[in-house]
């Protein structure tokens, strides 16, 4: 039993980490393929990010500069 708590407490620690830094959600988002999209950034925040901490977080995981946006929905190329 005393394993399991462990091991919670490790997830829980390594999620307050992921809910400080979006680099390392790009870390996480990229450990297994180059693209991605805000859907996929979200639903990994849903899962690995209490709501309390998820605020901004999206925001600027999109902006860091590490991003690059193959796709601009703004952009004149849209219809």
């Amino acid at each position: 039993m005393n394993e399991a708590i462990a091991r919670s407490q490790l997830l829980q620690k390594s999620n307050e980490k992921l809910a400080q830094d979006p680099q390392c959600v790009l870390e996480e988002m990229t450990r297994n393929r180059s693209v991605f999209t805000q859907k996929e950034i979200e639903f990994f925040l849903q899962k690995h990010v209490p709501l309390n901490e998820r605020v901004g977080l999206l925001e600027k995981t999109l902006e860091h500069p590490d991003v690059v946006p193959l796709y601009d929905k703004e952009g004149p190329d849209y219809k």
